[in-house]
């Protein structure tokens, strides 16, 4: 009697598992919903054209690893997780790389994200994102990777400034940066203000006197002229 129940029960089990994995591998299953999470700059059309989903595909049988890496083919996502919401919806997160400069190279100028990790190369000046490091010689670039500066310590300066500036702010307002001599860097701003920062020491300290000497400038109207910290008394402004 035991081993007839036994067998009615796993007779039952297994025909129950056999109807919900029909349920849902049927047709009754196909996307009906993509959810885009994440994204900055790229636009949730170009992230649903990056992915390629087969919209008429069961979400069930749906390789969801194919469209994380069609994601990451593009140089402006660095990262993609893509999962299933029942019934019928699909989840993309993304981590983008996000440009905060440019630095001139011989083919062009490379696009930098906030780790120095190369995003894309454009020819035109007009396609750059400002603000424009200059000073500095790389060769070899790899997209995807960091940029192969030969020195280290200009590599640790860039980040650091880039890092500082964008902390409060200030990076949209700067169009260019200096570095050719770490002893005397030097900034434009987007008017055309030149700010003749100095070396690298105390440089968090120093770009937020900066900052602040730039907002008060600005509530007085001064537009263009010198800043000048490179020495160790009160910054100076001159026009």
């Amino acid at each position: 009697m035991k081993k007839k129940i036994t067998i009615s029960f796993f007779g039952i089990l297994i025909i129950f598992i056999i109807s919900v994995l029909f349920y849902l591998f049927s047709g009754r299953y196909s996307v009906n919903k993509i959810t885009v999470l994440g994204q900055t700059n790229l636009t949730k059309d170009k992230i649903l054209e990056l992915a390629k989903i087969d919209m008429n595909k069961n979400i069930y049988i749906m390789n969801i690893k194919t469209i994380e890496k069609n994601l990451v083919v593009n140089n402006y996502i660095q990262s993609a997780t893509v999962r299933r919401k029942f019934p019928q919806e699909i989840t993309i997160s993304i981590v983008e790389r996000i440009p905060v400069a440019s630095i001139p190279v011989t083919s062009g100028y490379v696009i930098i994200d906030e780790n120095a990790t190369a995003i894309s190369i454009v020819q035109d000046e007009k396609s750059v994102k400002k603000p424009i490091i200059s000073g500095i010689s790389i060769s070899n670039i790899k997209l995807k990777d960091t940029i192969p500066v030969k020195d280290k310590d200009a590599l640790e300066n860039i980040l650091k400034i880039i890092h500082l500036i964008s902390s409060l702010d200030l990076l949209d307002n700067i169009s260019y940066i200096d570095l050719k001599n770490y002893d005397d860097i030097s900034m434009t701003t987007n008017t055309g203000m030149l700010v003749r920062f100095g070396n690298t020491d105390d440089m968090q300290y120093k770009v937020k006197v900066l900052n602040k000497i730039l907002i008060n400038l600005s509530t007085k109207g001064k537009t263009l002229g010198t800043i000048d910290m490179r020495f160790d008394t009160d910054p100076v402004y001159y026009e």
